[in-house]
């Protein structure tokens, strides 16, 4: 698997697009207006300020990703021969992230 585009990425919350009675929020990076993701804000079964959290939360994946990956460096070597299991769900989430799971 390639790498994912680079961030940082943002919720393009001044562009909401209406789509079939709902909207949709694009998730655009790596310095491009180009959307990477969409998602549904203001659907039936949720509301738009969930939608709108949920696009947060995806635009901050890739910095969420580089922190995790620096944490789990630093926990490894603190932790050396000590049979981790925090690591290990770490090392787990990162390789999940990046497709490698």
């Amino acid at each position: 698997m390639s790498g994912h585009t680079p961030g940082p990425w943002f919720a393009d919350f001044h562009n909401e697009q209406p789509q079939g009675g709902r909207f949709i929020t694009y998730i655009c990076g790596g310095n491009k207006l180009v959307p990477i993701a969409a998602v549904p804000t203001g659907v039936e079964g949720y509301g738009r300020d969930e939608g709108r959290a949920n696009a947060s939360l995806i635009a901050a994946a890739p910095e969420l990703l580089d922190l995790l990956a620096e944490a789990d460096c630093r926990i490894a070597w603190e932790s050396v021969g000590l049979g981790n299991t925090f690591a290990d769900r770490v090392e787990a989430a990162i390789a999940k992230a990046r497709g490698e799971a």
